[in-house]
C-alpha cells in the first residue's frame, strides 16, 4: 500500500467497544483494517474526475462534496444503486456530519458532538472504510450505536485520544426517512 494516513476508529455496541486502526493511501486507493478484523479493500472518490473507472469496482465510494442531511441520504442511496459492487457509500453533510449507505443494511447518519467542526475528509473516509470492515466480518451493523475518531481536525477529544460521534439507523432500507433522532445514552 502506498504511503498514506493512519487513524484510529472504535465501536461502541451494546455488547462493548472495539478499537481498530484503519490505513488509507491517497484516492484511488487501497483501505486497510486491522485488529481485532483484518479487512483490504478498494476505496474511490465519486467526485474525484477522471478516476470514473475506480467508481464500478469499489467496495467504497467516500464523497468529498458536502450536501444538505437528506440530499446526502439520497446522494449515498444512488451511489449504491448505481454501483452494485459497492458495499458502503459515505457522503458528507453540511451540518458537518456523514450519511453512509450499507448495501441492503439501510443508511447511517453518523453525527459529530454539538460545539465541534464538521468530520474530516480522512474521518469520513475512515468511517466508510470500518463499517466495510465491520460488515465483512460479519458484525450487524444494527449493532452501533456510537464511533470514536481519532483525532485530525477536530478540537478537544474524548476519552482514549477519540472524538466520539453518533450512529443513528435509519428504518426504511436505503431511501431516505425522517430526520435521524437522539441515540439513548450516547
Amino acid at each position: 500500500m502506498r504511503a498514506g494516513h493512519t487513524l484510529r476508529v472504535a465501536a461502541l455496541t451494546p455488547a462493548g467497544a472495539w478499537t481498530a486502526e484503519v490505513r488509507t493511501a491517497p484516492a484511488p486507493h487501497r483501505s486497510a483494517v486491522a485488529a481485532p478484523f483484518a479487512d483490504v479493500h478498494v476505496c474511490a472518490d465519486p467526485d474525484r474526475r477522471g478516476a470514473e473507472r475506480w467508481y464500478e469496482c469499489a467496495d467504497v465510494l467516500s464523497a468529498r462534496r458536502p450536501l444538505p442531511a437528506r440530499r446526502a441520504e439520497c446522494r449515498a442511496a444512488d451511489l449504491l444503486a448505481r454501483h452494485p459492487g459497492c458495499l458502503v457509500a459515505a457522503v458528507p453533510r453540511t451540518d458537518g456530519g456523514c450519511a453512509a449507505g450499507v448495501r441492503g443494511r439501510g443508511l447511517l447518519a453518523v453525527l459529530p458532538p454539538a460545539g465541534t467542526v464538521s468530520l474530516s475528509a480522512r474521518q469520513r473516509c475512515a468511517i466508510a472504510s470500518f463499517l466495510h470492515a465491520w460488515l465483512v466480518a460479519g458484525r450487524p451493523v444494527d449493532a452501533l450505536c456510537a464511533v470514536g475518531l481519532g483525532v485530525d481536525g477536530w478540537s478537544g477529544g474524548g476519552a482514549g485520544g477519540l472524538v466520539w460521534a453518533r450512529v443513528v439507523r435509519r428504518a426504511d432500507g436505503d431511501r431516505p426517512g425522517p430526520a435521524p433522532g437522539p441515540v439513548p445514552g450516547i
